[in-house]
């Protein structure tokens, strides 16, 4: 075991993690300031449901895992398939239904409409990339899963700041 290479992965870890509440924590500040506490109120609710409808997998992200350390990156192509035909059949009826039972809670938000549809789309397009996330991690991608979530943090909070610059409503933390 290569101790530098070990300790740069625990690096990159932290590093993602760290990246992602930091993020976190700036755009609950943003959403507070900008839109205030009840459109905070909304997007929390708003953006728990859209996390909810991205676990949407029903864990055969975690079968694909399993599935590569037994066969390698053959065997798990099935297990992929798999996996994207029940996100696809389950996925869109539960992101209907989410945003449907929303959209009463929400009404009065300005810009939640479009929030709710919004979030949903970005659910389902996570929930879908959950079973790639797999199979690239079980090939040893950990370092470009890494850097590609740290652009994203880095992309979606400026996307945000520019967003609620331009509109200040709560389609702009939705995106």
């Amino acid at each position: 075991m290569n101790l530098g290479k070990e300790l740069g992965r625990v690096t990159q870890t932290v590093g993602r993690h760290l990246a992602g509440v930091v993020s976190g924590v700036a755009m609950v500040a943003l959403v507070a300031r900008v839109l205030g506490p009840s459109a905070l109120g909304a997007w929390t609710l708003l953006g728990t449901t859209a996390f909810l409808l991205g676990l949407s997998d029903l864990g055969t992200s975690s079968a694909i895992y399993r599935v590569w350390a037994k066969g390698g990156a053959g065997a798990a192509r099935s297990a992929v398939a798999t996996s994207l035909y029940v996100m696809s059949r389950v996925g869109p009826v539960a992101a209907l239904l989410s945003g449907l039972s929303l959209e009463s809670a929400l009404s009065g938000v300005a810009g939640g409409q479009a929030a709710i549809w919004l979030g949903m789309g970005s659910a389902l397009s996570q929930a879908w990339m959950q079973p790639l996330r797999a199979v690239a991690l079980s090939g040893g991608a950990v370092e470009g899963l890494a850097r590609a979530r740290l652009a994203g943090v880095v992309v979606q909070l400026a996307v945000c700041i520019g967003a609620l610059w331009l509109g200040g409503t709560l389609w702009a933390p939705a995106l």
